[in-house]
């Protein structure tokens, strides 16, 4: 007879050797009892999924663990869609496996969401880097607008890693990781807020969202990149196309900040000037928004036409944070 589960919680597995026992461990010291463990082999080239192995057989809730393979790497959000069709839970709760969690971060949205009868409850997080750790404290309301405002302003980082889901309401609204290589949480997330009624909210930081690689403003810019970012762009306007312009603003503020990742290559530079210009306007970068005084800045001299200045400046932050840690 198959076991019933409240909660499942998907944990893709790629390149993660150094971090994936803090983060089994972490899964597995639950202080919630109905829990289905999916671990999903993303063939990663390295030890990862034989340490995760050696830890679950040590585990008193390795019978609850199920272990699944991919037959070659099909990435991030292929990997979450197959775990999220494979989860029996009544709720799903996604988690990088880079990261850890604090022992009650299920019982504490499970509690919440049953509690306000809602189909959504996040918490809020830590951003831990080598030598530090700080609370990100963001601010969720019963208003959905508010919401989806907060994530196009930069205010709320979209995630799916600290988001419990009623399975029944993502798959009868076929609510589902789709195939994207850039922007999978902005999809997901805007998706998701603009399909609920209502969200519950922890106010606690249960996540430990790990950023050892504090370096990297934003990615190394190339061809591939460069479509998928655009690709990414398209889809969220056309997620918030249906709302009759509600969001028009925010989204160019979304799309300014979005657009700093062509900066730092001065072959795809011109790409930051031809791609969504009506967002190339200072009263987007000024606006109340999320964003840091440093990237308001350094776009602003984009603006300006001085796009050498904005990459002095972030070469210059990314080469002391790397030798200054």
């Amino acid at each position: 007879m198959k076991k019933y589960y409240k909660v499942s919680i998907i944990i893709p597995i790629y390149k993660v050797e150094p971090f994936i026992e803090r983060c089994a461990i972490a899964l597995l010291n639950q202080d919630f009892d109905s829990i289905e463990y999916i671990f999903i082999n993303d063939a990663t080239p390295d030890n990862s999924f034989k340490i995760l192995k050696t830890i679950i057989e040590r585990s008193p809730r390795k019978e609850d663990v199920r272990l699944l393979e991919n037959e070659q790497n099909i990435g991030l959000a292929k990997t979450r869609l197959r775990g999220m069709l494979e989860a029996q839970g009544d709720f799903v709760l996604n988690t990088d496996s880079d990261d850890w969690v604090e022992p009650n971060i299920v019982s504490a949205l499970f509690e919440k969401i049953n509690e306000e009868n809602t189909d959504v409850a996040v918490s809020d997080y830590f951003v831990t880097f080598p030598n530090k750790e700080y609370y990100a404290k963001e601010i969720f309301k019963k208003d959905i607008d508010y919401n989806i405002k907060s994530i196009l302003l930069g205010r709320i980082r979209p995630s799916m890693w600290r988001t419990l889901i009623r399975r029944d309401f993502y798959l009868k609204n076929q609510l589902l990781p789709r195939e994207i290589n850039m922007g999978e949480d902005y999809d997901y997330l805007l998706r998701l807020f603009l399909l609920t009624a209502k969200i519950s909210y922890v106010p606690k930081a249960l996540y430990h969202y790990v950023q050892y690689n504090s370096q990297s403003i934003t990615k190394s810019m190339n061809d591939s990149h460069m479509k998928d970012a655009i690709k990414a762009l398209q889809i969220f306007e056309d997620i918030l196309e249906p709302s009759n312009k509600k969001y028009t603003e925010e989204f160019k503020t979304m799309v300014i900040f979005w657009k700093k990742m062509f900066v730092l290559d001065n072959s795809y530079t011109k790409y930051f000037y031809t791609i969504y210009p009506e967002a190339n306007k200072l009263k987007y970068i000024f606006n109340d928004n999320g964003y840091g005084i440093f990237q308001k800045i350094t776009l602003s001299f984009m603006l300006l036409r001085m796009p050498f200045i904005t990459r002095f400046i972030y070469k210059s932050y990314r080469w002391f944070k790397k030798n200054y840690k």
